[in-house]
């Protein structure tokens, strides 16, 4: 399967929601952009320590845990989170 690729804002607010997202998490672009990424996903409460460390600028690190669908099923997940750019090379357009 395709990854899925979420993207927020400093506040965690859904930006984009790539086709593979909707599939694995079962929810349509349009229901989740605006809202928490956190509660879209059902962060655990570890990753979000994680999410604040990646967004800080140390070095990504992956967290699984599982996901349960509006429909029941279950689903197993990995993320990692990272800013754009950093103090030394600043994100541009392109990155």
């Amino acid at each position: 399967m395709t990854s899925g690729l979420v993207t927020t804002d400093r506040a965690g607010r859904i930006l984009t929601f790539n086709r593979a997202a909707e599939a694995i998490i079962g929810r349509d672009a349009t229901q989740v952009v605006g809202m928490k990424a956190a509660d879209v996903l059902q962060f655990p409460d570890e990753f979000n320590g994680v999410l604040a460390r990646n967004l800080g600028g140390e070095r990504a690190r992956r967290a699984d845990y599982t996901y349960r669908t509006g429909d029941g099923a279950v689903v197993d997940i990995g993320l990692s989170a990272h800013a754009p750019g950093n103090a030394r090379r600043p994100c541009r357009a392109s990155c």
